[in-house]
């Protein structure tokens, strides 16, 4: 753009700069911008974790900031590393299936371990996490926005479209996992610390220990085994138990409440309990994202265009539902953890 500046008389040069300003801002804002927003709403009103708005601020900030360094690994320093005889296929497929995963993944777990000291819990943790991650899609996304505009409005469209969609809870769920990694290991050290100031030395596995509640058959008033529940096959209707032992009041009792949240804990997507779990998880999602796309444009090379444009669509919104699938299931799981309260 600064070339073309140059070249162009004023008069033009100004009228570029206008078209540039009035197309790729309100792209950005309505293709990424909004959908962020939206997207750290609807975490934060799922796992019911109050945020402060300096606090989700800086943490967007912080997301935008990791793209940086992200940006010169994948650009710069990676493939100064690679050997002058690989194609520029072979280079750019390394770049997205190794470097992009493991770079970006490592800046945005660095800035959410710089956050450390706002996370109390696993739920905290997932919070700040989503939202780096949700910072970093939103700069990302502007490289992506920018270049797409040379490709014509339908390039746009689709850019938009899928990254919108896909990249931006990518990113946020990848980094998610990073955050409720950090989350467990700042509550068990946040136990340890609660009990050494009680006089008191524990060992905590690797999930704080919870009381265990027995179910009451209504009829016999016998406790109810979990052996005895397996062996018959079938699964207690935990909603019909609740109507049964509920007698009169607003709330059901305490303890058939908490036997149904470790139901639904069981039934979510099991949780990484440490930082490095959780980087680890984030780094195959994402490789396995890029990696799957980059194996398809290889497998689809010589086809005609259309061919190709199309079965990456498919692809693509595959990804986009799996992704929203399984952020679905996080989600679940995320709600039922810890708040880090008691």
């Amino acid at each position: 753009m600064s070339v073309l500046y140059l070249t162009l008389p004023d008069d033009a040069a100004l009228l570029v700069l206008l078209l540039f300003a009035l197309i790729a801002i309100p792209a950005w804002l309505f293709g990424f911008s909004i959908p962020v927003l939206a997207w750290w709403s609807h975490s934060t009103r799922n796992i019911g974790v109050h945020t402060r708005q300096r606090d989700a601020e800086a943490w967007l900030v912080g997301g935008m900031l990791a793209a940086i360094p992200a940006l010169t690994i994948n650009s710069l320093f990676f493939p100064m590393l690679l050997w002058d005889s690989l194609s520029d296929f072979q280079t750019m497929a390394l770049i997205v299936v190794v470097s992009a995963p493991v770079g970006e993944e490592l800046c945005k777990g660095l800035f959410v371990w710089l956050f450390r000291h706002k996370i109390r819990s696993p739920r905290h943790g997932f919070q700040v996490g989503f939202t780096v991650g949700l910072g970093f899609a939103m700069l990302e996304n502007l490289q992506y926005i920018l270049s797409s505009m040379f490709g014509g409005p339908v390039s746009l469209t689709l850019t938009a479209l899928i990254r919108g969609l896909g990249s931006i809870p990518g990113h946020a769920f990848w980094t998610g996992l990073t955050g409720v990694g950090m989350g467990w290991m700042m509550l068990r050290q946040a136990q340890k610390a609660r009990a050494a100031s009680a006089g008191q030395e524990i060992v905590t596995p690797d999930e704080p220990e919870l009381p265990e509640w027995k179910l009451v058959d209504p009829k016999t008033g016998q406790f109810i085994e979990p052996g005895e529940v397996q062996s018959a096959g079938s699964k207690i209707d935990l909603s019909r138990v609740k109507k049964l032992l509920h007698r009169g009041g607003d709330q059901p009792p305490p303890q058939l409440e908490h036997a149904i949240e470790r139901d639904g804990r069981r039934s979510g997507i099991p949780l990484p309990t440490h930082p490095l779990i959780g980087l680890g998880l984030a780094m195959a999602g994402h490789a396995f994202w890029n990696g799957s796309l980059t194996l398809l444009e290889w497998a689809l090379r010589g086809g005609s265009d259309t061919v190709v444009i199309v079965v990456q669509l498919c692809w693509s919104l595959v990804l986009v539902m799996g992704i929203l699938l399984l952020g679905r299931g996080l989600l679940a799981s995320v709600r039922s953890a810890p708040d880090g309260s008691a």
